[in-house]
């Protein structure tokens, strides 16, 4: 089977090294840490800045699914490793999809992200609108508590 040139060895997340090996970066994880009652799930796959490919948001959603089910966390903080959050969507990988499994994909989202809409906070709208101010302005939040 022929080797795969160096430009789709680096697509792929590989990269070239001097003495003529290929580093090919770990797979990508969804970490969960646990710090008392909260639970710190971290996104890591730093090579491609920790985006939501298959793998990564096939972990998360089973993660989350777990730390929803335990009684003994009352908070989740979800988090990337290597300084990046993440940089969205593979959109690349995402293969073309029959509008039933589309919809199924869309459907499955949406209803995460109203579970998550829906869970206590633990900040004020003030707070939340300074936290989306401060990451649109690229500095830390300076929240009041309110």
């Amino acid at each position: 089977m022929p080797h795969p040139t160096p430009s789709a060895r680096t697509a792929a997340g590989a990269a070239d090294r001097a003495d003529g090996t290929v580093a090919v970066p770990p797979a990508p994880r969804v970490r969960v840490e646990h710090e008392g009652p909260v639970a710190v799930v971290v996104l890591e796959d730093p090579a491609r800045r920790n985006v939501l490919g298959a793998a990564l948001r096939e972990q998360l959603h089973g993660a989350l699914g777990r730390l929803a089910e335990d009684p003994g966390v009352r908070a989740v903080v979800l988090t990337g490793a290597h300084g990046c959050f993440s940089a969205g969507g593979d959109l690349a990988a995402m293969p073309p999809a029959a509008p039933a499994e589309g919809r199924a994909r869309m459907e499955r989202v949406v209803a995460l992200a109203f579970e998550a809409e829906h869970q206590p906070a633990l900040f004020t709208t003030t707070d939340f609108l300074e936290g989306k101010q401060a990451f649109a302005e690229r500095r830390a939040p300076a929240c009041s508590g309110r």
